[in-house]
């Protein structure tokens, strides 16, 4: 007999988790802003194609599932073997990447997927993520915009760089 927890396993779906890793100075709580764009390159678990195209999404963004009632933050079409997939992101499991972290990896966000799975992010160019000064003036927020994985200011107040080198992401 099959209590109601098979039933809740057969009707969750896969979840995959972005890791981020960096070496940080003078700045925390690296994390997306309001009505951040995740930017992520996605295989299909049918056919294993990697897409070609960078897959785009917003939390504020839900798009229709062909044929349900249900939502998902992305909708896409294998080209390969043409089969619907869908991805949503979950904003609860979102955990700002922090100055303690410096050099490991640590979860960022989580993804519900339904027959396809993040690769990796693409961060570089991304506009819209921000990062709290580590320092006596906690109260500066920075927008950060990475160029090949390196994000570089000079705060004024404390005459001191901020800086994060070395952003690599991996999804598990």
């Amino acid at each position: 007999v099959h209590g109601d927890s098979s039933l809740t396993w057969l009707s969750r779906m896969p979840q995959f988790t972005l890791y981020v890793k960096a070496d940080v100075e003078g700045l925390t709580n690296i994390r997306p802003g309001p009505d951040f764009q995740w930017a992520l390159k996605v295989r299909c678990l049918n056919c294993q194609e990697e897409a070609a195209n960078t897959v785009y999404m917003r939390e504020s963004e839900m798009q229709a599932l062909p044929g349900s009632r249900g939502e998902a933050h992305c909708v896409l079409k294998c080209r390969m073997c043409e089969r619907q997939n869908s991805m949503s992101l979950l904003p609860a499991s979102l955990t700002p990447y922090m100055a303690e972290s410096s050099g490991s990896w640590a979860p960022l966000i989580s993804f519900e997927c339904r027959g396809v799975a993040p690769v990796r992010w693409e961060f570089n160019g991304a506009e819209g993520l921000l990062a709290d000064a580590a320092g006596d003036d906690r109260e500066k927020t920075w927008p950060v915009v990475f160029e090949d994985g390196t994000f570089t200011e000079y705060d004024e107040a404390t005459s001191e760089s901020v800086s994060i080198f070395d952003m690599d992401s991996k999804v598990e």
